[in-house]
């Protein structure tokens, strides 16, 4: 309740995290009339700290995200973005784009109208220019052209006769069918849709889309919205959606121009990692061509111990995404003995508020560093996690890209997307069952995503069995946990290798 919120009340024991943190500073700004940093949630990590912050005279504040993103209108091209070039070019070269799509299962229980569903997605067609965008290359310059409509049809198939043995094979081959659907990006949409009729109250719903269109925030918009529009499709009626004020396009050309001006600066600008020859312990050497074939290992944190989690962070301010960073950190600190790593974890990079609503690819690597000479806290690390997410967003992206250490190929990702559906109840629920396909892109060999659900975390491990056998896999797995537990028991103990 209100009255027990004092000035000491940490602002994560009342659900600040770093997606509520947008909400309340744009919630903020609004009231005083003055612009404020996204991060000052977790730079002043009190009820007390913030308001003594906010009664300072105003001042200009930085932001992680240095750029200004402007609606920009007329153009009949627009280039892509620095990370969206740096994804054409893997697809580009890779035959087999199954590891650059993104494959969303959702399940229906009661009757679906096939005829609104259709309707629901041309509407979702027209509100999101990325899903109407060209990508091409033109004059040695990678181009986007947003088309004012495209062609789409839903694919139906009826599988309610079939027996149970041969409805759940057929369902099996067409989520394989259409994970494995090619997309020729200057085509679009570049996504395939398709209903599976399994029995007359429930109904699969497969969607196969290009990463180059949108990352796991822009999947939960999508389905988000398009809940919405099915109901307005079936009722009549017009679908209650927030106002789009910014494109994907604005947003590449905005960060585009920021990349120029650092290059400008050139490599020299951008300090050497502190521990840029950390290597993970292969166990055998990478191929000259891997294959994008791997394989998974899935492992869920009870609720029970995603409770303990939770509390934990809620007495010290700290998220789970914070904690899991900072679990997969000490995992590879004990595998390989080392008292400094380094690894690319995916940055979901949606602080504008404007950009929380788009379908859109604007998640990018970003090399973090871990360090634990002289045997730090769980704390004094969470401190460093904190920090990680407050730097300066382009440069790190730029010096990352510029770098391509080894450890990049090592990757932490912290899904978000449910984050995109912003907490709405949907019709359309994730068939997570349906969702795991174990492919690599060619720039990396260990993936570790991380899937809050609900009152729980699920965990999958996609690893290149080229190069990593199982066994280092449940090594990484158990170190991963052992962190976790610790770091719930008592986050103000040393952590030791």
């Amino acid at each position: 309740p209100p009255a027990a919120i004092t000035a000491s009340t940490q602002l994560a024991q009342l659900g600040v995290d770093s997606v509520a943190s947008v909400s309340l500073m744009h919630a903020l700004e609004q009231r005083l009339g003055r612009k404020l940093s996204t991060s000052l949630a977790f730079s002043h990590p009190t009820v007390g700290e913030l308001a003594r912050h906010l009664c300072q005279p105003a001042a200009a504040e930085s932001s992680p995200l240095q750029i200004d993103v402007k609606p920009i209108l007329g153009r009949e091209e627009y280039p892509l973005s620095f990370t969206e070039g740096y994804l054409f070019e893997l697809i580009e070269r890779q035959p087999r784009q199954e590891a650059y799509n993104l494959f969303l299962p959702l399940r229906v229980a009661g009757p679906l109208d096939a005829e609104a569903l259709a309707a629901a997605w041309a509407a979702l067609l027209q509100r999101h220019d990325n899903l109407r965008t060209a990508f091409s290359r033109r004059d040695g310059r990678l181009v986007r052209r947003v088309l004012a409509a495209v062609p789409f049809a839903l694919e139906q198939v009826e599988l309610s006769s079939l027996s149970a043995e041969s409805r759940d094979a057929a369902v099996r081959r067409a989520c394989a069918e259409l994970r494995h659907r090619h997309f020729d990006l200057a085509k679009p949409p570049l996504l395939a849709v398709r209903l599976l009729r399994l029995a007359a109250q429930e109904s699969l719903v497969l969607i196969s889309i290009s990463h180059l269109v949108t990352d796991a925030w822009g999947l939960g918009v999508m389905r988000r919205d398009l809940d919405a529009l099915y109901e307005a499709a079936c009722s009549g009626g017009v679908a209650s959606l927030p106002a789009l004020t910014l494109r994907a396009a604005d947003f590449a050309v905005a960060t585009e121009a920021a990349f120029r001006e650092l290059l400008a600066v050139g490599q020299a600008a951008f300090p050497p990692y502190p521990a840029e020859d950390f290597r993970f312990p292969y166990d055998h050497p990478l191929p000259p061509s891997p294959s994008i074939e791997g394989k998974f290992r899935i492992f869920p944190v009870d609720e029970a111990a995603t409770a303990r989690l939770q509390r934990t962070g809620q007495a010290h301010g700290f998220s789970l995404s914070m904690a899991c960073l900072v679990a997969f950190q000490g995992a590879l600190h004990r595998l390989t003995q080392k008292e400094q790593v380094m690894f690319a974890v995916v940055q979901g990079n949606r602080r504008l508020q404007a950009l929380r609503e788009v379908v859109a690819h604007v998640v990018y690597s970003e090399m973090f560093c871990g360090d634990v000479r002289g045997a730090p806290s769980y704390l004094s690390l969470l401190g460093h996690a904190r920090q990680f997410t407050l730097q300066e967003r382009i440069p790190q992206q730029l010096r990352t890209l510029l770098a391509a250490p080894p450890a990049m190929r090592i990757l932490f990702n912290f899904h978000n997307f449910a984050a995109g559906e912003r907490g709405t109840a949907s019709r359309f629920t994730l068939a997570r069952e349906l969702n795991i396909f174990p492919y690599l892109w060619d720039s990396y060999d260990l993936l570790l995503q991380i899937f809050p659900l609900g009152t729980s975390i699920f965990c999958n491990a996609v690893y290149r069995s080229e190069v990593i056998e199982a066994t280092t896999i449940e090594a990484v797995v158990k170190l991963f946990c052992q962190s976790l537990e610790e770091l719930a028991g008592d986050p103000a103990s040393a952590f030791t290798i």
